[in-house]
């Protein structure tokens, strides 16, 4: 049960965890929570369709092209979460958001930064292996005319063997 702290760090980064979404399929919660991530209880044969609309997160950063300090703010317009527990209590969860972001240095005379992000995020867990991945793009235009380009990919995995592997590739570019 512990492997699945990490899908609860992934819903809270999301901020889908403090937001009330609507179940559109058989059941409005699949699979239940405690306050430290565990989970308590699994639904078999269950499926839960969460839609959550205009969310917003800010928080402090640094543009990656000049080092400047600003905050940085997600927007998103659209979030789609999925979960299926199969009879044996296997478990798989998607989520895909899409939205706006902006970076706004600190420094007024800096260029601001306006764009789109698209993000997706997936996971499978049964009794003795897990998955789990997500992807993160992000385009933004200053009011320069600069780029920021950045794109990430995660990977984390466990097989029944107990063999874990890793990755994380991304970066960024600027124009």
């Amino acid at each position: 049960m512990r492997k699945l702290l990490a899908v609860i760090a992934c819903f809270a980064c999301f901020g889908l965890t403090s937001i009330s979404a609507s179940a559109a399929e058989t059941h409005t919660n699949c699979v239940t929570f405690d306050a430290s991530g565990n989970i308590v209880s699994a639904v078999p044969n269950c499926t839960q369709t969460m839609t959550v609309k205009n969310q917003t997160q800010s928080m402090p950063s640094l543009n990656p092209c000049s080092g400047a300090p600003g905050t940085l703010t997600f927007d998103y317009r659209n979030s789609m979460s999925h979960v299926n527990v199969n009879g044996a209590g296997d478990i798989w969860v998607t989520q895909t958001q899409t939205g706006s972001v902006s970076a706004i240095p600190l420094d007024p005379t800096l260029p601001s930064y306006y764009g789109h992000i698209t993000v997706w995020f997936g996971a499978s867990m049964n009794q003795s292996s897990f998955v789990f991945h997500d992807t993160f793009n992000a385009t933004l235009t200053g009011t320069d005319g600069s780029t920021i380009t950045l794109h990430m990919v995660d990977h984390v995995s466990m097989s029944a063997s107990g063999i874990l592997n890793s990755f994380s590739l991304g970066g960024f570019t600027c124009g």
